[in-house]
């Protein structure tokens, strides 16, 4: 196979989970990485608590070094 097209991620754990990283040269996007964004819905009472809790659990990931490990486990590097 000459080229493969696939989101950043998803072709970084697959060459990951296949142990072929070191016969794989990835070319890029050709551009910035695109910005992703998850979002709640402003009519749910309840949608800041879940943006908070989300925020503070993915500072605590990072603060703790879990989040490292969990993004090491799919090849993946923190967008932070």
């Amino acid at each position: 196979m000459d080229v493969v097209v696939d989101a950043t991620a998803v072709l970084a754990f697959t060459v990951n989970k296949m142990g072929i990283k070191d016969k794989v040269a990835v070319a890029g996007s050709g551009g910035a990485p695109l910005k992703m964004f998850i979002a709640f819905s402003p009519a749910d009472p309840k949608a800041k608590d879940y943006a908070d809790i989300l925020s503070a659990g993915t500072a605590a990931l990072r603060n703790s070094g879990e989040l490292k490990k969990l993004l090491a486990k799919y090849g993946l590097q923190d967008w932070k």
